[in-house]
């Protein structure tokens, strides 16, 4: 099964670095940016981190330790915060 940009022969060249995460200094920043021009990427645009990772966890935890009622909550309450972060930056 081939992904929809592959099926049509779309090829994107996009990289989004691990928790938004280019380098502590302008100078890593701009290797990095630099790095991915010359092998044909380009930084992936994002307009806002969604802490997804933070949410990620915890369900794990809840579904490791058997509480599926814990686990639900946590997924209601990632919808919901998205749902306000996507308002706010909409704003």
């Amino acid at each position: 099964m081939k992904s929809l940009p592959d099926s049509k022969g779309v090829v994107t060249h996009y990289f989004r670095p691990p928790y938004l995460h280019v380098g502590n200094t302008r100078e890593k920043a701009d290797s990095l940016t630099k790095f991915l021009e010359r092998i044909g990427y380009r930084m992936a645009p994002v307009t806002f981190d969604n802490e997804d990772y933070i949410f990620a966890a915890a369900y794990g935890k809840s579904m490791e330790t058997g509480n599926t009622s814990q686990a639900a909550q946590i997924g209601k309450d990632y919808l919901t915060y998205q749902q306000n972060k996507i308002r706010y930056f909409e704003s």
